[in-house]
């Protein structure tokens, strides 16, 4: 029977190494297929979002010159947060992450186009914060219209998904 045991430890530890050792080799596989994503920081004021809803020119022009999508953040907290928020392709590929400071009580938004560089994109975003933090999303082009956030409040913990953001 100890040799039984023997010999199951042995199998289970060459198991181990096997794991170990594949996990190194395809590591660095993934590690290189995942672009470096840089967070940016956003400070546009509710100002900004009245001139563009009427009609001003988005702020990069070369980037959306027909369709751009503004998240909106309103903070209904009693201090200054910060949300988080990361924005993925249709494929569900990260493609960028910005990080909006709100004022207590205050406005901030951006735009498809500060995370994107790319034309034609189509995902999502995803945004949490501490705190109260309500989200609207607003497509800008040639009809402006809102879209459905679905968001989420848990132990202060704001929750946000802008379902599908645009820019062409």
């Amino acid at each position: 029977m100890d040799v039984i045991k023997l010999n199951l430890t042995i199998v289970k530890n060459f198991a181990l190494i096997g794991v170990a050792l594949s996990s190194l080799l395809f590591s660095g596989t993934m590690m290189a297929q995942v672009p470096t994503i840089v967070e940016i920081e956003i400070d546009r004021d509710a100002t900004q979002l009245s001139d563009l809803l009427t009609g001003a020119p988005l702020p990069k022009p070369e980037v959306a010159a027909l369709l751009d999508t503004a998240m909106v953040l309103s903070s209904i907290h009693f201090t200054e947060t910060w949300a988080y928020c990361s924005a993925k392709d249709a494929a569900g590929t990260l493609v960028g992450r910005v990080r909006v400071r709100l004022p207590a009580g205050g406005v901030r938004f951006f735009l498809a186009s500060d995370i994107v560089e790319e034309n034609g994109f189509v995902g999502s975003v995803i945004c949490t914060a501490a705190g109260w933090v309500i989200g609207t999303e607003v497509m800008l082009g040639v009809v402006t219209t809102d879209i459905e956030v679905h968001q989420d409040t848990r132990a202060d913990v704001s929750s946000m998904l802008f379902p599908v953001t645009a820019m062409k």
